[in-house]
């Protein structure tokens, strides 16, 4: 049913109606409207919003713009699959977003690491497309982790990080998506496992949400099990993929090229045999030979 406002002007025993215009309805959008939007502009992060809870859209957008949102994030790993976890809320708890997923890439390069850089990646690209799809210019927001490696990563150390590190891809990333937005991190290292030492009840309002974020991670590791693995994400930088490493290095594309071909030549000169060639720690002697004068 449509509802119209109008005015009216009393005219002796008569009420003239002297004009109407239909009332906005101002309806708040739906999880689905949220996920729609975000897997119509990045296809290839699904699996940051596939998991998604919101409640109260409207409420959490202004705790934002007003700094009042409190976030934490946690990453989990075991069996060579890493997962994480975010818990988005305001002071007073009424509204919240929450999420979990499953780190990208393969078992090759799965660490414990991985899964709590991949905890920092979820909670920026979850807040930054809901920024964008509440169009918030300005705002802050209170960050809390227990991975105290990772959040020096995303937060303290020079960027661009250096190659060699194995979360440099995510790294990338997340300061990507930092810079996406002009919204203020204010960030805090939190003890992690504290519910191992003091009862839920009797740990301030940080550790308990790092302990369901913790919570939450390490239950989805039978789901990551279950499903395919996923390898490409948002704002990452190149890179190849070779027996499920990641390689940026340009020498090392010579090697991925003609490594074979070298061990092939060396073997039938009988200069070398196949299982002395794998036994050599070629990187070391690379180092080596680049530091003669």
């Amino acid at each position: 049913m449509d509802l119209y406002r109008v005015t009216i002007q009393p005219q002796g025993t008569d009420i003239i109606c002297t004009g109407m215009g239909k009332v906005q309805h101002d309806i708040s959008p739906s999880i689905d409207d949220f996920q729609k939007f975000v897997h119509a502009a990045h296809p290839h992060n699904a699996w940051c919003t596939e998991n998604v809870e919101i409640a109260n859209v409207g409420a959490l957008i202004n705790t934002i713009q007003i700094g009042k949102i409190r976030v934490v994030s946690n990453g989990s790993y075991k069996d060579s699959y890493a997962t994480a976890a975010v818990i988005i809320k305001d002071h007073d708890r009424t509204c919240y977003m929450k999420s979990v997923g499953i780190a990208p890439r393969g078992p090759q390069v799965m660490s414990a690491y991985r899964g709590e850089l991949t905890g920092i990646y979820l909670t920026m690209f979850l807040l930054t497309q809901l920024c964008h799809f509440k169009n918030v210019k300005l705002g802050e927001i209170q960050f809390g982790y227990d991975g105290l490696s990772a959040l020096q990563c995303a937060f303290d150390f020079e960027f661009p990080s250096s190659l060699n590190d194995p979360g440099y891809n995510l790294i990338t990333a997340i300061h990507r998506l930092r810079q996406d937005l002009a919204i203020t991190w204010q960030h805090c290292h939190i003890m992690g496992h504290q519910d191992e030492q003091s009862a839920f009840d009797q740990l301030d309002r940080w550790s308990q949400m790092n302990v369901e974020a913790n919570t939450r991670t390490k239950s989805y590791i039978p789901v990551a099990k279950a499903r395919p693995r996923h390898y490409h994400f948002y704002l990452e930088p190149w890179s190849i993929l070779y027996e499920g490493r990641e390689i940026y290095h340009v020498p090392d594309i010579y090697d991925m090229i003609h490594e074979a071909q070298a061990k092939m030549y060396w073997e039938t000169k009988g200069k070398a045999d196949p299982r002395a060639i794998a036994m050599v720690d070629w990187e070391a002697i690379g180092r080596a030979h680049r530091s003669l004068p």
